[in-house]
């Protein structure tokens, strides 16, 4: 989860140094950081999702009777 979130971070910290520098691709003249800002976007929706399977997980566990060896 910490590692996640150092990506997401660091991702987010090298598209605004794109976004500073006006950086342009040489075959569309298209600033840089937007198609590099997918990346941080991917990682976002990927922590969403971690934490909901975080949730997921605690509320099995929560949910877990011993003595039948199911969930709820």
């Amino acid at each position: 989860f910490a590692f996640a979130i150092f990506l997401f971070r660091q991702s987010f910290i090298v598209v605004n140094a794109i976004r500073q520098t006006s950086q342009l691709s040489p075959a569309l003249m298209m600033p840089m950081w937007i198609p590099n800002v997918g990346v941080t976007i991917g990682l976002f929706l990927g922590l969403i999702r971690l934490v909901q399977s975080l949730i997921i997980k605690i509320k099995e566990i929560k949910n877990y009777r011993p003595e039948s060896g199911v969930a709820k």
